[in-house]
C-alpha cells in the first residue's frame, strides 16, 4: 500500500539529487577553469614578448578575452554550484542568467573570432585561447542541460523560478 507522503518525498529527494548533481557539476567545471586560468596566465608570462605578441596582435587579444571571459564566468559559477548544493533555490534565476551567459559566450566569439573555432574547440582549449572549463562546458552543452533541468524542476513542482528561499 502507498501512501500519498511517499510520492511527495521521493519527489522532493528527486529535486534535491538534481539541485546538488548541478551543484557539483557547477563546482567540478568551475575548478578545471579557474585551475586553467592560473596555469595559462602563468604560463603566458613566461614568453616574451616577440612570441605571445604586440599590442594589438589577435591572438593576445583573443587570450585576454578569454581570461576575462573566464574571471567573470567561472568564480560565480562556482558560487551558485555552492549554493544549490545546500538547496539555496533563491538562487536558481542568477544561476540561470549565469548559464544563458554561458550559452551566449561562445556564440559571440564564433562571430567575432571564427578563426578560433576554425578546427575544434578542443583546439582552441589547447592553443589556450579557450579556458578549458568554458570549453568543456561548450563541448557537453552543460550550460543548456543545467538550464533545462533546473527550468524543469521548477515547472514540475508548480512553483515559479527563483521564488522559493
Amino acid at each position: 500500500m502507498r501512501y500519498i507522503g511517499e510520492n511527495i518525498r521521493r519527489d522532493s529527494l528527486v529535486k534535491n539529487y538534481i539541485f546538488r548533481a548541478v551543484g557539483a557539476f557547477n563546482i567540478f567545471f568551475a575548478i578545471i577553469g579557474l585551475g586553467a586560468l592560473a596555469l595559462q596566465s602563468w604560463a603566458f608570462s613566461l614568453f616574451p614578448p616577440e612570441v605571445t605578441g604586440g599590442q594589438g596582435d589577435p591572438v593576445k587579444l583573443a587570450f585576454r578575452i578569454g581570461q576575462l571571459s573566464a574571471i567573470v564566468l567561472l568564480p560565480p559559477l562556482a558560487y551558485f554550484g555552492l549554493q544549490l548544493m545546500r538547496l539555496r533555490a533563491k538562487l536558481i534565476k542568477p544561476c540561470a542568467f549565469l548559464f544563458v551567459a554561458e550559452i551566449v559566450y561562445p556564440l559571440l566569439m564564433k562571430l567575432f573570432w571564427p578563426w578560433i573555432f576554425s578546427r575544434s574547440i578542443l583546439a582552441a582549449i589547447r592553443g589556450g585561447l579557450l579556458n578549458a572549463g568554458l570549453g568543456l562546458q561548450i563541448l557537453t552543452g552543460y550550460p543548456l542541460v543545467a538550464l533545462i533541468a533546473l527550468y524543469v524542476l521548477y515547472r514540475k513542482s508548480g512553483e515559479k523560478l527563483g521564488d522559493r528561499k
